[in-house]
């Protein structure tokens, strides 16, 4: 309801007649039937913005979600980089052993030719 500007000041008044305790039996049924209208606009004004918290909430709630999902992914692939890297680091080592054992045997061939 769009209040007049006579229905504000009949508001304000019983309120501060209501505060004195000065109201009569239909004053008092005046004012709560204002303060009902009142909660009435309230509660439709609040109705709007609390769908669109709802909207927004199930938004957030999609994108965490979301940045949750990808956080796995990337930590399984964290995990399968960390596994290649122990892999390569482990061929390395043996081809650096197979390269000292051919090394060693190519020494050996060298000494032998030299001997004979």
């Amino acid at each position: 309801m769009a209040w007049t500007e006579d229905q504000r000041a009949r508001f304000r008044a019983l309120k501060a007649a209501g505060a004195q305790g000065a109201l009569t039996e239909s004053e008092r049924a005046e004012l709560c039937a204002y303060v009902e209208e009142l909660d009435r606009e309230e509660e439709s004004a609040l109705a709007a913005s609390l769908a669109r918290a709802d909207l927004d909430l199930a938004a957030m709630e999609r994108e965490l979600a979301e940045a949750r999902a990808s956080a796995e992914a990337l930590e399984q692939i964290a995990d399968a980089q960390r596994a290649l890297r122990d892999e390569a680091r482990e061929c390395l080592g043996r081809l650096r052993a197979r390269r000292l054992e051919l090394t060693e045997r190519a020494r050996a061939v060298g000494r032998r030719a030299a001997a004979t």
